[in-house]
């Protein structure tokens, strides 16, 4: 049972690099260890609709022709199967459960015609938001044995584990990346969204944001259902296979208004969200140009550095009593009373941390 075969394989799944790989693996090697004549990695989207097919090329160009017959028979192996119970091991197309399931065998005789199919074995390798990978191998005639039967399980849950590990692995490598893009003298605020739509400030400069946008006994934010399934039905296409997924844009209000994120979503259902510093800065200098004139932000750029009024009119060449006169608009314009609480509003509407 556990020999030199079953050793390269597991090591080979244990170490695919993407899913195009693992998929490939298992693809071409998977057979020969269980006694199956095809194996495939069928990926599913949410609506239970049959995305692609991995794993064995002839037959994914075949069925790729008649996709029209195929896809409507994918939501029979999806109702067949628990893409999201990790502890589910694989079921057989004998098994009591799916004896009566004819769609799913008209689904099997698909993948060989004119070879008929005497047994087969299916099971969820990975289940994201959007996405479901499952694991089909066949045999054309006679049935799987009892010790196929664990092979497949064992291949199986190594699989899950490769594609949990790759996952992680990817989060890691996005976050790292869109971090080393940033400038260290802007620093982006980091917030994530657990699935029961929480959301979380993940650093200091998110804690800031947080304690301008929220009351003072929020915890956190509540998102609410329906805006967190929006926010992961907008975030759809950042995924590019059932592992894989890219920071992308997306417009949401955390309290603040509605403002530009970019939104990664985890195969576990969290969502990081990321407010750039730079959107924030735009948001900001478009905001003060609404409310102050060129040469209030000038002398309140001064004013902020420390700048007396007599200073300031020596700097840009006007008299004290105009500086005093720009700074009386500014108060009213930001809704202040004194020269303190106007660099504060000042600063924080430039940062754009409004």
């Amino acid at each position: 049972m556990f020999d030199e075969p079953f050793f390269d394989l597991t090591a080979a799944i244990h170490n695919a690099a993407d899913y195009g790989e693992l998929a490939d693996f298992i693809g071409k090697s998977l057979p020969s260890l269980i006694g199956a004549d095809v194996a495939l990695v069928l990926n599913f989207v949410s609506t239970g609709a049959l995305e692609s097919i991995l794993g064995n090329r002839e037959v994914s160009n075949r069925l790729a022709v008649e996709g029209a017959v195929y896809g409507s028979i994918s939501s029979s192996v999806m109702a067949s199967i628990d893409p999201g119970n990790p502890r589910q091991r694989g079921l057989s197309l004998h098994d009591e459960s799916l004896a009566g399931n004819s769609r799913l065998r008209d689904f099997v005789a698909l993948i060989e015609p004119g070879h008929g199919c005497g047994d087969a074995f299916f099971g969820a390798v990975c289940h994201c938001q959007s996405r479901a990978s499952i694991l089909l191998a066949t045999k054309r005639s006679g049935r799987f044995t009892r010790e196929d039967r664990d092979l497949f399980d064992i291949m199986l849950f190594t699989a899950r584990a490769a594609a949990r590990r790759i996952a992680m692995t990817n989060v890691e490598t996005q976050v790292r990346k869109f971090h080393l893009s940033c400038p260290p003298s802007a620093p982006n605020a980091w917030f994530i969204v657990h699935p029961n739509s929480e959301v979380l400030p993940f650093n200091y400069e998110a804690i800031q944001l947080a304690e301008r946008w929220w009351s003072q006994d929020e915890a956190f934010h509540e998102l609410g259902k329906e805006k967190y399934e929006a926010l992961r039905n907008a975030l759809t296409r950042a995924w590019k296979d059932p592992l894989i997924a890219e920071f992308a844009p997306v417009e949401l209000d955390l309290g603040g208004g509605s403002m530009c994120f970019h939104g990664l979503p985890r195969h576990d259902g969290e969502i990081i969200l990321l407010q750039s510093a730079h959107a924030r800065a735009a948001r900001g200098e478009a905001m003060l140009s609404s409310l102050l004139t060129k040469r209030q932000q000038e002398i309140m750029n001064w004013i902020a550095e420390g700048k007396t009024s007599a200073e300031v009119a020596i700097i840009l060449e006007i008299s004290p009593r105009t500086v005093e006169k720009h700074l009386e608009a500014v108060f009213q314009r930001l809704g202040v009373e004194n020269r303190i609480a106007a660099v504060r509003r000042y600063l924080d509407l430039k940062a754009g941390d409004i």
